[in-house]
């Protein structure tokens, strides 16, 4: 069983990668990265993007950015105010055109209104 997704700097740097959009289950959440195993040269940085389903995806806001993540380990940002949907946005950095980085988003702990 393969767990997580792998993701190439080259392509990332440029293209950022977004999730599909989820229905929010709370205004305000802790949302995790896990970042499994990446080539010395990589870091990935996840943007949290909000939007009413109205909105088009082009008027979608950041709701919370981590911190970008250059080595195997779980970081975590809370966000609140969260509008109707909910997206993640990849972008991997990359010092040379082989970097890559492995990588799963963790359920949110949505929290109670």
């Amino acid at each position: 069983m393969l767990i997580g997704q792998s993701a190439l700097g080259s392509f990332l740097e440029v293209n950022p990668y977004y999730g599909p959009w989820m229905s929010r289950q709370a205004d305000a959440a802790t949302f995790f990265v896990e970042v499994l195993h990446l080539s010395s040269n990589a870091s990935i940085s996840v943007v949290l993007e909000h939007k009413n389903s109205e909105d088009p995806d082009s008027s979608a806001t950041t709701a919370a950015t981590f911190t970008a993540v250059s080595s195997a380990k779980v970081e975590e940002k809370a966000a609140s105010g969260l509008k109707e949907l909910v997206r993640y946005k990849y972008t991997v950095g990359d010092s040379s055109s082989t970097g890559w980085v492995h990588f799963r988003m963790l359920p949110p702990v949505w929290l109670p209104n």
